[in-house]
């Protein structure tokens, strides 16, 4: 993941580690109220974070990621993230797994 450092200009990136694994094939961002962050990754499930730090030095805090499958690969391939208002909880188009902000629909494992 990376971001534009105005005072640098040029393109930097910022670490994006969970449980020393880094999160990679980030697909998708959407972002909610409060500087929350959830990402969509091909193979490595959902993650949400908090953008802390200073504009010249970003960094993502409060970092979670929601896996199905005990994290299998397969099982964990969302392209798009979206906010279902209707329904209040987060949804990945990709498939038909569901992401609730407060209690899960389903038993995900972390």
């Amino acid at each position: 993941m990376n971001f534009y450092s105005y005072r640098e200009r040029r393109i930097k990136k910022i670490p994006l580690w969970i449980d020393n694994e880094e999160i990679k094939y980030i697909h998708d961002i959407y972002e909610t109220e409060d500087s929350e962050l959830w990402l969509a990754s091909v193979g490595m499930g959902i993650v949400r974070a908090r953008i802390g730090g200073t504009p010249d030095h970003p960094v993502l805090e409060n970092m979670q990621r929601y896996v199905a499958n005990a994290g299998e690969f397969g099982s964990n391939c969302f392209f798009t993230i979206a906010k279902e208002t209707a329904w209040g909880y987060y949804s990945a188009i990709w498939g038909l797994e569901y992401f609730v902000s407060m209690k899960s629909v389903m038993d995900w494992s972390r």
